[in-house]
């Protein structure tokens, strides 16, 4: 209550340090009447200090003199060096070392020292927080906040308003470091010269440019030239600009994550940055680090590719093995594990001898490694005779190649003595050599026996060695896959006869050249060997040239590496197959992988161990909904299985099981899904049998939602819908724009949101026919789902069915409704109109229509316009005009300008850019037939009547 009554306490109360500091703690004000003595003991004063700074300013002379003191307390509370001596708070070096230790040290300084900018900017290197404690009539020097920006590069944060929007004094800032154009003025965060001279002292400063200079390409291209990671703050159309993420990913190969995922999924622009920079390969596109084709391809050109791979492919053996032997460098850089294994050494070793230098120096000295090493040598060393190989059983002359008998002598060598090496191979060794190809190897050993085994390891090696032509032979009449003859870049192709190219170039019989570019037709674009030809003063290397000709025997495929391993790969699955499908169940060929069958099982085992709820929620996750409570625990399981399945099938495996259950898409959707969606769209169309009826329980159609993944998303929002109350009911309501009068009733409500929630899962052709279906004639059926035309359609469909939520008129702001379009003449009508000369003169005044008339459209309708009249007689045209007009997606009234606008749309869909090859064959097909459709119909408009 009184501090004073301190001095008429006891004196062993007094004397007590604990009692007293505790009341100090509760009441600072009794520092006031404490006796000198107290301030005389240092550790009394060090915990007053603690309590309150102003205890040191009762200490003794002698103590606040004290350098040791006075740190010691200042190292309690900062504020305690108010109270120190003026000499040490002059004292330069002593508060400098007190302002390392705490920033706020420099609030304590003298006048003098607070007011000295060197003191100041040497207090910034000892202590970047001291940015909050310098004088603000520093911050307004120009001089010293340059100075600061050299110790702490956010200092421009602190600096005035004025210094902030000073044009020269930003710009000499930013010259320093680049970081200040972020605490400059917005205008000078536009200045293009200012954001340029940031970029280049910083180039992540360009973060802080205006999104009009992150557009411009000159700026940026600066900025990713002194750091690619400046890529990251580009505009969006210039991280798709090929030569720009080029510049970058060479620079910093984490930039090429933040081009756009065109350009990471693109295989040739990836290959490129990849020559630059190997490193890239790990910012890719997932697709293309799990793709062995590409990969293979880029280990070939730089081995310390593999360790960018995707890890499903860095535990394949056989994709490991695989790309060993195309460059024995690999083994220096697969996973450590592997690396250490000595059977993988070995595996590799036999693969490629030149991997034995880049194993590890541990199993270099290992006898097993050291044998395998002097076999493969004395195999390479040494050429077994001709005769010899033809005793043994060696096919020589099915061995030939470009290299003529030498070739075929250097490969038989090679097959005879890994055919010596299989025989001599124990049990365990034979299973470890079908681990080393992705198969069990003891499953394979009790279904076949050794002998089989061994006789199929032989035989792939057999396989191994041949040319493409002969790998070929290997598959009976009718079951070489038509995927698997897809040209692939690097094959190498001869010119059979006399023809030209694309260019109308001729190429001569006899050239050979290597394949560089495939599009998506099918056609490609061949590099000859040497000076080819000769085009008025200009010498092409290069040469587009059509599919046809290879297909009509002018030009032979001599190689292609990437076809004979498909074709190769395909026999050891046609050889081991029966292990799975009869075995397990598993239809490896169709899954055309050792991989995706040994993930189907991997699947199926877990499945099995599964409780009945456990596979509920497994269906749940892959389906949206979950099955019927009564559901047959095996039947559950079977559908799961059957899913697990086709969600590892290939493109033409999805195919087949389309036609199977008889669920293949209609001609023209397949014609407009390609890549990924193709695959994308034949797969949830074969999970929707899975569930089709649990979602119609619902009320709701998968099929035309257009997925699954709709479907299950609008279930979802139905559900929230039905736990709204009926005050959120209204707010939706009011956010969708539904009349909802005082008086409506809550199933009512809710039931319109949830009308509405499915028009915005609809496709936008199924919205367009919904709202057909309604009566409703809207402006946007002859629009696409783009600029918000989605949008206004559901809302005139609101208005149309319910009206209004102010008065039941038009809504401002959306376009009056097009009328009924006219009867459309037949195309030849048409199209004989559009070449006759228009008539000059006053155009007659049309009658108005009598649906325009009718005062006896609905009240509420947005626009009022009553139902549609009938249709008119649709014109006559021959069956194959139909046919054309339907592959162009148009109808039999199209004109010609509306079928050139098709198949220019067709066209562009179909660019190489905007397809993979996984679909290739698929994607010829449909745009052979546009083609054909297009010059079916041009000849048909030229004819005359």
């Amino acid at each position: 209550a009184n501090p004073a009554a301190f001095e008429h306490a006891a004196t062993d109360l007094q004397n007590d340090k604990d009692f007293v500091l505790s009341l100090v703690e509760k009441k600072p004000a009794v520092l006031g009447v404490l006796p000198g003595q107290f301030f005389e003991d240092l550790p009394l004063l060090l915990a007053a200090v603690e309590i309150d700074a102003a205890a040191f300013g009762r200490a003794p002379v002698a103590l606040r003199r004290d350098r040791g003191v006075v740190a010691a307390v200042a190292e309690k509370r900062a504020a305690a060096l108010e109270h120190a001596d003026c000499e040490l708070r002059c004292d330069r070096d002593f508060m400098l070392g007190q302002v390392h230790a705490n920033a706020s040290a420099l609030a304590y300084c003298s006048e003098d020292l607070r007011k000295d900018r060197a003191f100041n900017l040497a207090a910034l290197a000892q202590n970047s927080m001291v940015v909050n404690h310098v004088e603000a009539r520093l911050w307004a020097d120009e001089d010293f906040v340059l100075e600061a920006l050299k110790v702490d590069r956010e200092a421009l944060c602190h600096a005035a308003d004025e210094l902030k929007s000073d044009r020269n004094f930003v710009a000499r800032a930013v010259a320093r470091q680049g970081q200040s154009l972020r605490y400059a003025s917005a205008d000078l965060q536009a200045d293009r010269e200012l954001v340029l001279a940031a970029v280049q002292d910083d180039p992540a400063s360009l973060a802080w440019a205006t999104e009009a200079l992150r557009g411009d390409e000159a700026l940026v291209l600066a900025a990713v030239k002194e750091s690619g990671m400046a890529l990251q703050y580009a505009s969006a159309f210039l991280r798709d600009d090929p030569e720009l993420v080029l510049q970058a990913a060479s620079c910093n190969a984490a930039a090429l994550r933040f081009a756009s995922e065109t350009l990471r999924r693109d295989r040739d622009f990836v290959n490129r940055v990849v020559q630059k920079n190997v490193a890239a390969l790990g910012h890719a596109d997932g697709a293309l680090r799990s793709d062995p084709e590409f990969v293979v391809r880029i280990v070939a050109q730089q081995a310390d590719g593999i360790q960018y791979a995707a890890d499903k492919l860095l535990q394949d053996l056989s994709f490991l093995l695989r790309a060993v032997r195309q460059i024995g460098e690999v083994l220096n850089f697969v996973p450590a594990e592997l690396r250490a294994s000595s059977t993988f050494v070995v595996a590799a070793v036999h693969m490629n001898p030149a991997a034995y230098q880049f194993a590890p120096r541990s199993l270099q000295t290992d006898p097993v490694v050291v044998g395998a090493a002097e076999h493969a040598g004395a195999r390479l060393a040494k050429d077994l005779p001709a005769e010899m190989l033809r005793t043994r059983g060696v096919p020589l002359q099915r061995l030939w190649g470009a290299g003529g008998t030498s070739e075929a002598n250097e490969k038989g060598s090679r097959i005879a003595w890994e055919w010596d090496r299989l025989s001599k191979l124990s049990d365990k060794a034979l299973q470890d050599e079908c681990g080393m190809l992705g198969v069990e190897g003891e499953a394979c050993m009790e279904w076949y026996g050794r002998d089989a085994v061994a006789g199929y390891l032989k035989k792939i090696a057999l396989w191994r060695e041949l040319p493409l032509h002969e790998i070929r032979k290997e598959f009976e009449p009718g079951m070489l896959p038509a995927w698997a003859l897809n040209l692939h870049q690097g094959a190498t192709v001869r010119i059979s006869e006399d023809f030209f190219s694309v260019g109308n170039i001729k190429l001569k019989q006899g050239l050979r050249g290597r394949i560089e570019q495939i599009d998506q037709t099918g056609d490609f674009r061949i590099k000859f060997d040497g000076p080819a030809f000769v085009n008025a003063n200009e010498q092409h290397g290069t040469q587009w040239v059509y599919k046809k000709d290879l297909d009509t025997g002018k030009m032979a495929v001599v190689d292609d590496e990437e076809q004979r391993q498909v074709l190769f790969e395909h026999l050891q699955v046609n050889l081991f197959a029966s292990v799975y499908e009869k075995r397990k169940c598993v239809p490896v060929r169709e899954l055309a992988s050792f991989a995706s069958a040994n993930a189907v099982l991997e699947r199926w085992e877990a499945l099995s161990q599964m409780t009945q709820t456990q596979l509920g929620d497994e269906f749940f996750k892959l389906l949206g909904i979950r099955p019927e409570s009564d559901v047959n625990r095996t039947l559950l399981e079977a559908q799961l299985r059957d899913a697990a399945v086709w969600t590892k099938l290939p493109l033409p495996g999805l195919q087949r099981v389309h036609e199977e259950k008889k669920l293949a898409l209609p001609g023209q959707q397949l014609m407009w899904a390609t890549g990924d969606e193709l695959k994308s769209k034949l797969l949830d169309r074969l999970l929707a049998t899975l569930c089709t009826d649990l979602y119609a329980a619902k009320g709701l159609d998968p099929k035309a939602l257009g997925s699954i993944q709709a479907a299950s998303d609008l279930l979802a929002s139905w559900a929230r819908v039905d736990k709204m109350r009926v005050s959120e009911l209204r707010q939706e309501c009011s956010r969708l724009g539904i009349a909802a009068a005082a008086g409506t009733a809550e199933s009512e409500m809710r039931s319109r949101v949830k009308l509405v929630s499915q028009w915005s899962a609809l496709p936008f052709d199924a919205l367009r026919e919904e709202c057909w279906k309604m009566g409703l004639r809207s402006a946007y059926f002859r629009s696409t789902d783009f600029d918000g035309s989605r949008a206004k359609l559901i809302h005139e469909a609101i208005v149309f069915k319910w009206g209004s939520c102010e008065n039941g008129g038009p809504t401002k702001g959306y376009p009056q409704p097009m009328p009924p379009k006219r009867t459309a003449a037949a195309p030849r009508q048409e199209a004989a109109a559009q070449s006759q000369p228009k008539e000059e003169g006053p155009e007659e005044d049309e009658e108005e229509p009598e649906w325009r008339k009718d005062a006896t459209a609905r009240p509420n309708a947005a626009f009022n316009w009553p139902p549609p009249p009938p249709p008119a007689p649709r014109p006559s045209v021959p069956r194959a005009v139909a046919r054309s007009l339907e592959t162009l997606l148009l109808p039999v009234d199209a004109s010609l300008t509306d079928v050139k606008k098709a198949y220019r749309n067709l066209a562009l869909k179909y660019h190489p850019d905007k397809n993979s090859k996984d679909v290739e064959d698929v994607v010829t097909q449909h745009f052979r037939e546009v083609r054909e459709a297009y010059e079916a119909l041009l000849t048909y408009f030229d004819e005359p009547g």
